[in-house]
């Protein structure tokens, strides 16, 4: 997955940031039309490494223009899927401060982990595909969290050690600053997205003899 074949990877990352980085500096009616652009670019960004993933497997071929593509006419479940969990995350936040949430958070985000797989590579709806996802996990909801700790260190670090000289480089000049912060997160992103979706096809040839020839 990496050499040659990660750089379409972080081509796909690339996308939803440029944007974001150009609305920085032009007037705010333009600003908000390309917020709203990434925004979208956003709700694709997660469908297209799903199709990159699948595709490097099956060809060994990754088309940066074929993923967005095919996450675009799954995009209406992405963002509804992406909208359902983000509510649910946040209400599991709120009762936090009774405790409850604690344990519900870290339980929603971990079954509900796979959703996007589940609409990009077998065609689910939103609901459908948050169910899906749930029997992947179950059985293996340990195994999944701990492989998403592992993950999210691995990324915190790895940011942290971009970041910070972004920050330094920012204070003489916010652009060069802005450029550097912009290309981390791009370098950064590739490895969760890919990683996720590795860990769904192994819960797949684990419990259902998923093979090379189905995919």
């Amino acid at each position: 997955m990496y050499g040659r074949s990660f750089w379409p990877f972080v081509a796909i990352s690339l996308v939803p940031n440029v944007p974001f980085f150009i609305s920085g500096y032009m007037p705010w009616p333009v600003a908000l039309a390309l917020i709203l652009v990434g925004i979208v670019l956003s709700f694709l960004q997660s469908g297209a490494f799903v199709c990159g993933v699948m595709g490097h497997y099956a060809s060994r071929r990754v088309d940066v223009i074929e993923c967005y593509s095919a996450a675009w006419r799954r995009v209406f479940s992405l963002a509804g899927v992406t909208i359902v969990v983000v509510l649910a995350l946040l209400a599991s936040m709120i009762l936090w401060v009774i405790l409850i949430g604690i344990p519900l958070f870290f339980y929603l985000l971990v079954i509900w982990f796979f959703a996007n797989e589940a609409i990009m590579v077998e065609g689910k709806g939103p609901i459908a595909a948050l169910g899906r996802s749930s029997d992947l996990v179950r059985g293996t909801w340990w195994r999944v969290f701990g492989i998403g700790v592992v993950f999210v260190l691995m990324l915190a670090g790895l940011s942290v050690a971009g970041w910070i000289p972004a920050a330094i480089i920012g204070f003489s000049s916010p652009v060069a600053g802005s450029i550097v912060f912009t290309a981390v997160s791009v370098l950064v992103a590739p490895i969760y997205f890919i990683g996720r979706t590795l860990v769904y096809l192994d819960l797949r040839v684990r419990k259902e003899g998923y093979t090379l020839e189905a995919l």
